[in-house]
């Protein structure tokens, strides 16, 4: 647990993810975001792009278009660019692991395996234990309470919650509860997911109260079914990108020490998304107090001497993450970084590996925050930024 942000490889573009303790192990569940740039064809277009572009466009060489592939995705809608089968989350019980999903046309699912790393097979559709009707919405999350009982929390806007049969396949109706969360009144947007500590239930959800969703905020309740009362934002990941539009994740224990798992935008998008995890603290009374998104996520401050990478900026003005570089169009811009350590604070200069010329400054506050000031005089692209003594 010792990752910097992004925790994964820089290929791997994996948002919603939801972290589970499972045999002494860490499993996280996410969704995957498509790279663009990785088609070199229009048959190898993403699937959530290649439903945007008219058959007519086709007659254009794709270089043409590929040029024009970032314009689309920034016109897309938040959740358009999640096909087929996304934000799942996962249970394991009685030696059996059971992972819930939806798919694009709203339906809900769940596939069983014998292991918590899969994989998971004979998916089948999620119905009313008395209708017989498909349940229908977004981003389901499972959770087992300390009775064995287990519940299914899903939807957009408004959520609901239901007791699971045994097989896991069907809601019990009568216990079926609507509106459990609301936009008006707790700010839910999407993005479910249930934990208990000690003996309350921590719904937690993409939260709009500060304009988009890219708040993680939670709201407590007494019930696993409510009612919940609204009390806070974990993290708010809205500075990580011009675009970013949503957040997505949740909250798991690990050796004594909780952590919130997140993701953040990259490209100038609302895609791209890339895994980050925080520790946090959850106080005797109950409350998570809120954490800011940092470069160091799981890992060590900064060191004097260590190069800080593009990528791991934290805090970004006018300039956006692509692939392993930070990209600062021609003009004024600003970067942070949240951590250095104490040692590394008593730096006189900063310079930049890259493409491009640009004049810098740097100042560090008492926390250890480094902001780093860019005039650009051209768009360009840094690998690493050196402090230098």
């Amino acid at each position: 647990m010792k990752a910097r942000n992004p925790v994964l490889p820089l290929q791997y573009y994996c948002p919603d993810g939801e972290p589970h303790l499972i045999g002494g192990e860490l499993f996280v569940y996410p969704s995957f975001d498509t790279t663009p740039e990785e088609a070199t064809c229009y048959e190898e277009l993403p699937q959530y792009i290649a439903d945007y572009i008219p058959r007519w466009f086709r007659m254009f060489p794709f270089g043409w278009f590929q040029k024009l592939v970032r314009i689309i995705v920034n016109r897309m809608s938040g959740d358009a660019g999640k096909r087929l089968l996304y934000a799942p989350d996962s249970v394991t019980i009685g030696g059996k692991s059971y992972l819930f999903f939806c798919t694009s046309d709203g339906r809900e699912g769940v596939a069983v395996s014998d292991s918590p790393a899969g994989p998971f097979r004979d998916p089948v559709q999620i119905t009313s234990d008395k209708s017989g009707e498909p349940i229908s919405g977004i981003d389901p999350a499972v959770f087992r309470d300390d009775d064995g009982r287990v519940y299914l929390y899903w939807g957009q806007i408004h959520s609901c919650g239901a007791e699971l049969t045994d097989d896991l396949t069907k809601i019990k109706e009568d216990t079926l509860v609507r509106g459990l969360l609301t936009e008006r009144e707790h700010g839910f947007h999407e993005g479910s997911s249930m934990r208990k500590i000690g003996d309350t239930y921590y719904y937690i959800f993409a939260d709009t109260h500060r304009g988009k969703p890219t708040a993680l905020g939670y709201a407590t309740s007494k019930s696993p079914l409510g009612p919940f009362t609204y009390q806070g934002v974990i993290i708010d990941n809205a500075d990580c990108d011009p675009e970013i539009w949503n957040n997505h994740g949740s909250i798991e224990c690990v050796d004594g020490q909780w952590y919130v798992f997140y993701h953040r935008s990259t490209g100038n998008s609302r895609f791209l998304r890339r895994m980050c995890a925080e520790p946090i603290a959850v106080g005797a009374d109950g409350r998570i107090a809120e954490v800011l998104p940092t470069s160091i996520g799981m890992g060590e401050p900064y060191k004097p001497g260590e190069a800080l990478c593009g990528y791991q900026a934290c805090k970004l003005t006018n300039a956006y993450i692509e692939g392993d570089k930070l990209v600062v169009p021609k003009g004024q811009a600003e970067v942070g970084y949240r951590y250095l350590d104490s040692s590394a604070a008593g730096f006189s200069s900063v310079a930049f590996d890259g493409v491009g010329s640009a004049t810098l400054s740097a100042a560090v506050d008492e926390r250890g925050e480094l902001t780093i000031h860019i005039d650009a005089k051209e768009d360009t692209q840094i690998k690493s930024f050196a402090l230098r003594g």
